[in-house]
């Protein structure tokens, strides 16, 4: 059976589902020692697997990655990262993936604004949080 692209994001997905973080990223790297080039959706399921087991450091590391293998990131790829900066009480990371989302002209949509309040809010930063909020209603 040939490996392809859309058959390691379906694994990755998975994973992601069966709460094996771990798997989730060895299939990713894996496919950068194939020939297959890791895709988005690939890249935005292992960084959910991420998120889901509270691995915020190695979510903002693949989503890092992605602009050096020239994989663009989408509104999905910013939010799970949000999340996984959430889930680890890294305001500061979750505002500047926020604030970088807006950059580059995406809409951060309810699910990122939340997450990213949520994160300054579990960091003793509720003005942040509120700002975020204004923010969010004025666009």
């Amino acid at each position: 059976v040939q490996a392809d692209q859309n058959g390691h994001a379906s694994a990755i997905s998975a994973c992601r589902a069966g709460e094996k973080w771990n798997h989730a990223v060895g299939l990713l790297a894996r496919l950068h020692g194939v020939t297959l080039q890791a895709d988005v959706v690939s890249y935005n399921a292992a960084i959910s697997s991420c998120e889901k087991a509270h691995q915020w450091h190695a979510a903002l590391a693949y989503f890092g990655s992605m602009g050096n293998q020239q994989v663009a990131s989408t509104e999905v790829s910013f939010g799970a990262c949000i999340s996984a900066c959430e889930k680890g009480c890294r305001w500061l990371q979750a505002v500047k993936l926020l604030e970088d989302l807006s950059k580059r002209r995406m809409c951060p949509g309810e699910v990122c604004t939340a997450a990213a309040m949520s994160a300054c809010a579990a960091g003793a930063r509720e003005d942040l949080a509120l700002s975020i909020l204004w923010d969010s209603e004025e666009q």
